[in-house]
């Protein structure tokens, strides 16, 4: 019972130890323990300073955020650090200053600043030992659960992106029509365009991936197919092109095709053609390759044309249109709430959305139907879809679809829109109702929108991480 904890303070229970500076160029990039700054990992280096697990807290800069270093780690001198001790349970410290507000407590308004003196005379409560492992115990199962909901979330939201971007990005299943029809495989493949580059990857009958780049990717896939391209593809007959995409100049094409040559690039190119493999995306290539019936499922192919035609923002399906967010969507803004509180207690328990997500809570709910959030003043570009009841704030824009088919497909196409380009604002970034409701768009058939929102709505149906985070939230 918390009526029998003993109260002391945060310098008696678990006093704060100073980190030590380590600048970058005097780092081992080659080593693997991890290097603390105030706001997480900054970098490696090749010993530790703390030999053990630990807790980093920022002291200068991110102020009061909360690490737990699972192993041996160098947290810098914008940090404190506490390590374990006799009858205290590391983990349950870790949530207990996860609790208490420290990143309210700056004490520097030039510097943000956590003053040690002023955190170690926080009072609290502690249980006994035997009751902060049950605690830290309950509180590391949620995070668990948390943390394999957000991956299944992500995997999930990963693969209506994938629908959407072969859908009305890349328009495959029209390119696959256009291919069945001409018996040309290549025809999947976009036409070169002015002022654009193709980073694409061709599947080898090896199973080995070659990465390159070019203006005109249909003839470069028959150079590679002719046995014209690289020497690579000459010695390892191409079968398929699973993946590419547009860049903007040369330059970036170049920098991009580097990267997916790197460790860290090509496990994520691999996890991306993995993805779309799993959707259907209507690529004849991947069909012929996999020996599977090259043609579009049916019911998909009934709904998409098998030509293209110009319009203002270059090729689209024929019979689409160019039209603006307003012809799907109402727009307006949030509103200041009259009273909030910056944590979730028995009265505030509504969130507050600002434009980089919740920022508070307030007693009562403005909006209680499905809608799309994203930022007019401040923060810019973050495009949220909300379905629980909450209230957004002065500092941002809401988008009401026309037709509950419109909400998925209008989230993922805000998320391409350049808000930068939109940045009206002198002093701060800003973007104004006007001129999102006039962002021209493509729009597909109403019929395709509706077979994507019967796809993909279920899918969003199933991320259930809010209730789990709610649920913590309360236990702490």
């Amino acid at each position: 019972m918390a009526s029998d904890w003993t109260p002391t303070t945060v310098g008696s229970f678990c006093p704060f130890t100073y980190g030590k500076g380590l600048p970058e160029k005097k780092r081992n990039t080659n080593g693997n323990i991890k290097v603390y700054g105030s706001n997480g990992p900054v970098g490696v280096h090749d010993q530790p300073l703390v030999d053990e697990p630990g807790i980093v807290i920022g002291r200068k800069g991110t102020v009061g955020a909360i690490h737990f270093a699972s192993e041996p780690f160098w947290p810098i001198d914008t940090t404190f650090y506490v390590v374990s001790e006799a009858d205290r349970d590391l983990r349950y410290t870790y949530y207990l200053l996860k609790s208490i507000g420290l990143e309210n407590m700056n004490a520097d308004s030039a510097v943000p600043g956590l003053n040690r003196d002023a955190a170690h005379a926080r009072q609290i409560l502690v249980p006994e030992y035997d009751e902060q492992q049950v605690i830290a115990h309950i509180l590391g199962s949620l995070d668990d659960n948390i943390e394999l909901n957000r991956q299944m979330n992500k995997t999930l939201e990963a693969m209506a992106q994938a629908i959407f971007k072969s859908w009305f990005v890349d328009f495959l299943p029209v390119r696959a029509k256009m291919a069945a029809k001409e018996n040309d495989p290549s025809l999947f493949l976009p036409q070169a365009e002015p002022n654009a580059w193709f980073v694409y990857a061709i599947e080898c009958n090896d199973g080995s991936l070659y990465i390159g780049q070019t203006e005109d990717l249909r003839q470069r896939w028959l150079q590679h197919v002719g046995g014209r391209g690289a020497n690579w593809t000459k010695q390892h007959p191409p079968i398929r092109v699973p993946y590419w995409e547009r860049q903007p100049s040369l330059e970036t094409a170049v920098e991009r095709e580097k990267w997916l040559k790197t460790g860290f690039g090509s496990k994520w190119l691999k996890k991306e053609i993995a993805a779309s493999t799993r959707t259907q995306t209507g690529d004849p290539v991947r069909a012929k390759a996999e020996g599977r019936d090259p043609s579009l499922p049916k019911e998909i192919a009934a709904l998409f044309p098998d030509s293209f035609e110009d319009s203002e923002l270059g090729q689209i399906p024929k019979g689409w249109e160019v039209g603006t967010v307003s012809n799907l969507a109402n727009v307006t803004s949030g509103k200041r709430p009259q009273k909030r509180s910056k944590e979730e207690t028995g009265e505030f328990t509504i969130p507050l959305y600002g434009g980089g997500g919740v920022m508070a809570y307030v007693p009562a709910p403005m909006i209680s139907t499905p809608f799309l959030l994203t930022g007019r003043v401040g923060t810019l570009g973050k495009v949220f879809r909300i379905t629980e009841e909450c209230w957004p704030s002065d500092n941002t824009l809401l988008l009401f679809p026309n037709d509950k088919s419109c909400l998925e497909f209008l989230c993922f196409m805000l998320q391409r829109i350049d808000f930068d380009s939109l940045n009206r604002g002198s002093t701060q970034p800003l973007v104004t109702q006007t001129d999102l409701k006039n962002q021209r768009i493509v729009i597909p058939k109403e019929s395709i929108l509706i077979f994507y929102w019967q796809n993909v709505h279920p899918m969003f149906e199933k991320i259930k991480v809010l209730p789990i985070v709610k649920t913590k939230n309360r236990v702490v």
